[in-house]
C-alpha cells in the first residue's frame, strides 16, 4: 500500500512538472514570437551609431560597454530593437586588429545586452591622415552617415559617442519610443542636449549664451527640410560645416555650426517655423568635462537615461585639470573663512575666481587650503628659505606652490600683489615682464630665490601708474612668461583683442561689434568683467 501510494505521488509530481514545463516553454516561446513579429513589424528602423578611432577601440569602448552591465539598455523582449553600428575612421580590412578589438569587446556582453539590438555593423570611414583630425574627421563622419544609414532605409540615427554612458536602465526602449512618437520627421530633426556646464558666450555676434544641441542626438534621416538644412549649414561654413571660426576655438564643430547657422540674423526669415525642430530634451545630457552626481541628479531628472561627458573617461590628473576650468565644487564659504584667519581680510572677485580653480582639487581640505595661502604670505614677506621650498615642500602631502604657480617668480609676484593691492595681478602686469628684452626668465628665477628686495620695492610703489614708469628700470632682470592659464586668462575672458594705451593709461577690446574701453584698468586686475550694459567694470 505504500509503494502504490508513492508510486501514484511519483506519477502525479511528473505530470505536474510536465505540465509546468510544457507551460513555460509556450510562454517563452509565445513571447518570442511576439517579439519577433513586432521587430519585424516595427514601423521605425533605428540605428545607434559609435564613432571610434584607433585608440578608442580596445579600452575606451570596452568601458563603454561596460557601463551596459550595470544599465541594462532594454526591457526584456523589447517590442522594437535598433542595430548597433561602429563607425570605425579607418580601413578595417587594412586594421584586422581594430576589427578584432571591436568584436571581442561585443560578443564578450551578456546576451541580456546583445539581444537589446537587432544586429552589429561594422564600417570603414576611410579618413585620410589630413582628414582624421578635430573636428573635421568626426564631421566628415556625421555628415557621411546621413547618406549610409538612407542606403540601408533607417528612419533615425543616434550618435553615441564612446564618452556616453547610462544613468539607468531602459534607455534603448526609451529611444525607440521617441522616434516611435516621430513619424515622418514632423515634430523634431535632431533631439538632444544644450551644455550643462558653465558655457562660452559667443561675442563675436549677437548670439548671447551658446545653447548649442551636442552632437550626441538623435537624428532624423527621411526628411527633405533637414537635408537642405545640413546642406545650407555646409555652404554657410569654413570646411565644409565643420566649424564656425577657426578649427581650434571653443566653437569648433559641426554641432556648432548647426547651430550657429539658425542663430544668424540673415538667416531669420528661413528659420521661421524650424526652431522646434531642434528639441532639447532631458533623455540626454551634455555635461561636456564636467562630473556630477548621478543619484542627486535623477531625483530632479527622473526622464534622463544618458549622460554625455568626458569626465568619466580621463585620467585623475586630467579631472583636476577640468574641475579647475569647470569649478563643479564651491569652496568660497571656506575661502572668505582663510582669508580672514591668513590675511585678516576678505578677498575680492578676482582672488576668488583664481583660488576657487586652483583649489578644486582640495575641496574637501580646509587645512590644506589654509596651508598654501599661509605659504603664500611667507612669499610675500620674503620667506622663501631656499628654492627647493617651492616645489618640495608639501601641504598635508598632497600639494606644493609649484602645483599652484607656474614658477616660483610668478608665486613670489601674486604675493606681493595680494598683499600690497588686496587682488591678483591681472595679465597686463605679466604682459609687461614679458616684454622685456634683457636677461632670462630661469637667470632671474635663480637670482629671485635669493633676492626678493626688487619685489619689495616694486610692490612698495602702490597701486598708482607711475609704477609702469619705475619698472621699466627694473626690467633689466626679467623676460617673464606665464604658463598659469587661470592667472593669465582674466582680460581674455572678458574681451577679445585687446590692447592697452600706457600714455593714457586706457584698456581697449571689442565685444561683439562694439568696441568698449577702461580707464586706469590695472587698479582692477582681474577683477574685471563687462555689466549688462556692455561694459567693462570692475
Amino acid at each position: 500500500m505504500c509503494t502504490h501510494k508513492a508510486r501514484s505521488g511519483k506519477h502525479l509530481t511528473d505530470v505536474r512538472t510536465g505540465r509546468i514545463g510544457t507551460l513555460i516553454l509556450s510562454v517563452l516561446a509565445w513571447l518570442f514570437f511576439l517579439s519577433a513579429f513586432s521587430y519585424v513589424h516595427s514601423s521605425q528602423r533605428v540605428a545607434v551609431v559609435i564613432p571610434i578611432t584607433r585608440p578608442q577601440a580596445n579600452e575606451r569602448l570596452q568601458k563603454t560597454f561596460s557601463f551596459w552591465l550595470s544599465n541594462q539598455p532594454c526591457r526584456f523582449f523589447p517590442s522594437a530593437r535598433p542595430y548597433l553600428i561602429i563607425d570605425y575612421c579607418g580601413d578595417l580590412d587594412e586594421d584586422p586588429e581594430v576589427m578584432s578589438s571591436i568584436l571581442n569587446a561585443f560578443n564578450s556582453l551578456p546576451w541580456r545586452v546583445k539581444f537589446c539590438f537587432r544586429d552589429i555593423k561594422l564600417w570603414s570611414s576611410g579618413l585620410t591622415l589630413a582628414e582624421n583630425v578635430y573636428p573635421i574627421g568626426p564631421c566628415l563622419q556625421f555628415y557621411r552617415a546621413f547618406d549610409k544609414l538612407a542606403m540601408l532605409n533607417i528612419d533615425f540615427w543616434m550618435l553615441y559617442e564612446p564618452d556616453t554612458f547610462p544613468i539607468q536602465p531602459g534607455w534603448i526602449s526609451r529611444l525607440m519610443e521617441l522616434t516611435a512618437s516621430n513619424q515622418y520627421c514632423v515634430d523634431w530633426w535632431q533631439l538632444g542636449s544644450s551644455p550643462m556646464y558653465k558655457n562660452k558666450i559667443d561675442s563675436s555676434d549677437n548670439f548671447g549664451t551658446d545653447l548649442h544641441l551636442n552632437g550626441n542626438s538623435i537624428y532624423c534621416v527621411d526628411s527633405q527640410g533637414f537635408r537642405e538644412y545640413r546642406s545650407l549649414v555646409t555652404q554657410s561654413f569654413p570646411g565644409n560645416g565643420c566649424y564656425v571660426y577657426t578649427t581650434d576655438d571653443d566653437f569648433a564643430g559641426y554641432d556648432h555650426a548647426l547651430y550657429q547657422f539658425r542663430m544668424r540674423k540673415e538667416n531669420r526669415q528661413y528659420m521661421q517655423g524650424k526652431f522646434s525642430m531642434f528639441k532639447d530634451d532631458e533623455f540626454i545630457r551634455n555635461f561636456g568635462e564636467s562630473g556630477l552626481d548621478t543619484d542627486k541628479y535623477l531625483q530632479t531628472h527622473p526622464r534622463t537615461m544618458l549622460v554625455h561627458s568626458k569626465y568619466y573617461f580621463v585620467d585623475q590628473r586630467t579631472r583636476d585639470i577640468f574641475d579647475q576650468k569647470n569649478l563643479p565644487h564651491d569652496i568660497v564659504p571656506m575661502l572668505m573663512t582663510i582669508y580672514d584667519e591668513v590675511l585678516n581680510r576678505q578677498p575680492s572677485q578676482g582672488e576668488k575666481d583664481f583660488f576657487s580653480r586652483v583649489f578644486q582639487p582640495f575641496h574637501r581640505d580646509i587645512e590644506t587650503m589654509r596651508c598654501f595661502l599661509n605659504k603664500v604670505t611667507f612669499l610675500a614677506a620674503g620667506q622663501l628659505k631656499e628654492c627647493g621650498y617651492f616645489k618640495f615642500d608639501k601641504c598635508n602631502n598632497v600639494g606644493t606652490l609649484s602645483d599652484i604657480f607656474s614658477s616660483d617668480f610668478e608665486g613670489i609676484l601674486t604675493a606681493r600683489w595680494i598683499t600690497a593691492f588686496h587682488r591678483i595681478p591681472g595679465p597686463e602686469v605679466f604682459q609687461r615682464l614679458q616684454n622685456g628684452d634683457y636677461l632670462n626668465f630661469v637667470h632671474f628665477g635663480h637670482k629671485i630665490c635669493h633676492d626678493v628686495r626688487m619685489l619689495s620695492e616694486f610692490a612698495a610703489l602702490g597701486p598708482n601708474r607711475n609704477w609702469q614708469l619705475e619698472f621699466e628700470s627694473k626690467q633689466q632682470y626679467v623676460s617673464g612668461h606665464s604658463s598659469n592659464n587661470v592667472l593669465f586668462g582674466s582680460y581674455l575672458a572678458t574681451c577679445k583683442n585687446s590692447t592697452y594705451d600706457p600714455v593714457d593709461d586706457v584698456l581697449s577690446c571689442r565685444l561683439g561689434p562694439d568696441t568698449i574701453s577702461m580707464r586706469r584698468p590695472h587698479l582692477c586686475a582681474n577683477d574685471i568683467s563687462v555689466n549688462e550694459e556692455r561694459r567693462l567694470v570692475c
